[in-house]
């Protein structure tokens, strides 16, 4: 007759916790998975950022080819705090000084002198002149008409929210680099009618750290792809030598 192990016993036996054998060998199994997984995970946020490079000097090159054989002034908007870009056109071919500060600055001081002028005139004239006064006329305005954008929201052209961040934007008509907490809301990148887009570089940063840098390049509408973050005194110097790199998209 066979001896039955008593119920406490039994309860025991299912009690027993791991030994250490068993949790060394589970631990080396998580290791080996994460060994496995992290380069791919890593691998695959890399992926999207190529991607989104990938695609978005598509875009830049398309507005390019668009703004020189439609003749339009043609612009990639960025809303640095939200992500966002988005493609807009204009038929004025003015369109940059509006957007300029720097060429509101120069329009506005111009306008002064030509004031000035006008009044060292007058004060020069006899008031009573019946030829070549200048009582009663007013001085010609320079004010800069606001052109007129219309956004695009159709294919590759359509408003998108980008899969990596964007790390920080600059346009060669800026003092520095503008990010999400540095700069105002939106920054533009231009191309004109005449063949010709603003040089700039655009940072794009995934969630691993790593970064990319777009370069524009002015004459041809080519993007140039860094896989590092270029620096800005790198990218000065490339600009004195004035050559527009046949590399890139």
């Amino acid at each position: 007759m066979k001896h039955k192990a008593p119920k406490w016993r039994k309860a025991r036996v299912r009690e027993r916790g791991m030994t250490l054998i068993e949790i060394l060998i589970v631990v080396a199994i998580v290791g080996g998975i994460l060994a496995v997984a992290i380069p791919s995970i890593n691998a695959l946020t890399h992926l999207k950022l190529r991607e989104t490079s990938t695609k978005l000097s598509g875009v830049i090159r398309y507005l390019y080819s668009q703004a020189a054989l439609k003749g339009l002034c043609m612009r990639l908007v960025f809303d640095l705090r939200n992500n966002i870009y988005h493609v807009e056109a204009s038929t004025d071919g003015h369109c940059l000084v509006d957007d300029e500060q720097k060429s509101a600055r120069k329009a506005k001081k111009k306008e002064k002198e030509k004031k000035k002028k006008l009044k060292e005139k007058k004060e020069e004239s006899n008031d009573d002149s019946s030829v070549g006064g200048w009582k009663g006329e007013k001085p010609i305005s320079l004010k800069i008409k606001k052109a007129t954008f219309t956004q695009y929201n159709k294919g590759l052209l359509r408003r998108r929210i980008l899969p990596v961040k964007i790390h920080g934007i600059y346009v060669d008509h800026q003092k520095e680099v503008y990010s999400k907490k540095k700069g105002p809301q939106y920054t533009y990148i231009h191309c004109f009618p005449l063949g010709r887009c603003q040089r700039a570089v655009i940072y794009l940063e995934d969630s691993s750290g790593s970064i990319m840098s777009l370069e524009v390049q002015p004459l041809t509408g080519r993007v140039k792809v860094h896989n590092k973050k270029i620096k800005l005194e790198d990218y000065h110097l490339d600009r004195k030598k004035g050559e527009d790199d046949v590399g890139g998209f």
